[in-house]
């Protein structure tokens, strides 16, 4: 059971793809967090909410030994599979959560699209104040951590012969909000923040942990998927090997770090003690079906 992976190909633009995609359109928007950390921005194209798009991974192959991709427009593109220049739209399957999509707490929408908070990550670059303030009290070592940490991968864009290289960035809480600090590692001169910020490289940022959206696919059916409504991620390598046939997605980099880490990270804690939020608690396949199943009792029923 997958708990967290990038759509294949057919699901972004076959004629089976997602409704809501078809409806929003397949040019994704960028957090400020995935631009700052390598992830391509576009220079011109836009959304159809009218945010700046980017370019991004998909799990499908291309043929060639490529990854299929996702351009600035929306349209099939490839990428070599040791890159790193590309941003992560991550989705979940409604089996992977504990508890049912639908019960993700409705907020906007986007033309007759419902959008979704579920879960959370740093994403949004918090305003110049707050930068100033946040660094400040880090220098001085006045902020506390929460425990919690968001893991990255530090090596530089160009470095492809370069191995994934894990960092992880703590959590800071500042007058009731929580931040990570991340140095800037921008994939190219069109590298701009929300409020039109250029990115300089090596530079310090403070971003914003706020509740992640999502559309939803299916909702409450065993095929069910809650799709991000924008990139969360940029920077990671998508796979060590130099060519990629579409196999084994969860073996990649990417795949690997959606499952293990980004899946994991999303949870919201609660609290000083950081007890997470049941709702919300991933689990493993074993612990649903295997031997070793959990005795859960859930609102629909017992897992076992």
């Amino acid at each position: 059971m997958k708990t967290a992976t990038l759509l294949t190909a057919e699901q972004i633009w076959d004629n089976d793809a997602f409704e809501s995609i078809k409806e929003y359109g397949t040019a994704t928007a960028v957090t400020d967090l995935a631009v700052w950390l390598g992830a391509l921005l576009s220079s011109s194209a836009i959304t159809s909410d009218g945010l700046r798009s980017g370019y991004l991974w998909s799990s499908s192959a291309y043929g060639g030994g490529d990854v299929r991709t996702v351009d600035e427009d929306g349209d099939e593109d490839w990428n070599e599979p040791d890159g790193r220049e590309l941003g992560v739209r991550p989705a979940l399957p409604s089996s992977s959560i504990l508890n049912r999509p639908s019960e993700a707490r409705p907020t906007r929408k986007i033309g007759k699209l419902q959008v979704y908070e579920h879960g959370e990550y740093p994403q949004g670059f918090a305003s110049e104040d707050i930068q100033k303030a946040l660094e400040s009290a880090y220098k001085s070592k006045n902020l506390r951590t929460t425990g919690k940490e968001y893991t990255f991968d530090s090596e530089k864009l160009e470095a492809y012969d370069k191995p994934y290289k894990p960092i992880k960035l703590s959590e800071y809480e500042y007058n009731g909000k929580r931040y990570i600090r991340a140095v800037a590692n921008p994939a190219d001169d069109d590298s701009i923040l929300a409020n039109r910020q250029k990115i300089s490289k090596g530079a310090i940022g403070w971003f914003e942990v706020e509740p992640i959206e999502w559309f939803i696919e299916n909702a409450g059916k065993w095929n069910g998927w809650m799709l991000a409504v924008r990139a969360l991620a940029g920077g990671i390598k998508f796979s060590e090997d130099k060519t990629y046939d579409g196999k084994n997605f969860d073996k990649t980099v990417i795949g690997n770090w959606l499952e293990n880490d980004f899946a994991r990270e999303m949870v919201v804690l609660r609290g000083r003690q950081n007890v997470l939020d049941l709702q919300l608690t991933l689990l493993k396949e074993d612990q649903v079906w295997g031997d070793n199943a959990l005795g859960i009792t859930m609102k629909y029923g017992k897992m076992r």
